[in-house]
């Protein structure tokens, strides 16, 4: 499909500007106020929020069940590349924020300072 056909899919009318979100936006955090509060924001704009977790987003990807739509964060396969592994390849780019409310038992940071 070219590029002039997704964005007429995407954008046009102009009422559906941010309808491409649910298909392409996925998040996990793990903190219940703002997994909702993204939620919301993302229904205000009318993207959706199917894709938005209220969970750890370190758990391995068959934690991440909803009721409806494709669920493309799920999609998973061992890779022998990755000592067999769960590797899901959908995605092009992985955006995170370091978990900084996160408090590391003493054994964990002398790990982490070597």
């Amino acid at each position: 499909m070219a590029v002039k056909d997704k964005y007429a899919e995407w954008f046009l009318p102009n009422n559906r500007e941010n309808k491409w979100a649910k298909d392409y936006i996925y998040g996990a955090e793990i903190n219940f106020n703002l997994g909702i509060a993204t939620k919301v924001n993302m229904i205000l704009h009318d993207d959706g929020s199917t894709n938005i977790f209220v969970k750890d987003g370190r758990l391995p990807f068959k934690f991440y069940d909803k009721e409806t739509m494709p669920n493309f964060l799920k999609q998973h396969e061992q890779n022998v590349n990755y000592n067999s592994k769960e590797v899901n390849e959908r995605f092009d780019v992985i955006i995170s924020n370091l978990p900084f409310s996160v408090e590391l038992d003493n054994d964990t940071k002398k790990e982490h300072t070597k």
